[in-house]
């Protein structure tokens, strides 16, 4: 027996059959030539597609922060007294972690400080 091929699968059936090997001898031809694919290019309008949708998730990414401020804008103008309230409680709160901290175990993280102590999150909201 005679197995044709260079793929996985032949070489696989090609060592499994040598074992079994015996003194008839049979002709048959088994080749998985037939079933294989054969391989082909692209069309390029598929990697423009693609190219396309990355670009799309990107864009849309960045359009969601700026829609995100855009909306808080938008509703500052319609409620000022309600952003008035929440300017305030922003700074109280950044107000009472610098003053939670003492200056020794302030690290400088980026752009802010930013306290080991104070990653608790234990300031709570209170309109007044």
């Amino acid at each position: 027996m005679e197995v044709g091929g260079d793929s996985l699968m032949a070489r696989l059936l090609r060592k499994t059959v040598s074992v079994f090997n015996s003194s008839a001898h049979f002709d048959i031809d088994g080749s998985n030539r037939r079933c294989s694919v054969v391989p082909s290019s692209l069309p390029p309008s598929l990697y423009l597609n693609c190219c396309v949708c990355v670009l799309m998730v990107a864009l849309f990414s960045l359009v969601q922060v700026y829609s995100s401020r855009l909306r808080r804008v938008i509703c500052a103008s319609f409620y000022p007294q309600r952003e008035k309230m929440r300017v305030r409680f922003l700074y109280n709160v950044l107000l009472q972690s610098n003053r939670k901290c003492p200056t020794s175990d302030r690290k400088c993280s980026s752009d802010r400080l930013v306290c080991n102590c104070c990653q608790t999150g234990d300031v709570q909201y209170q309109p007044t």
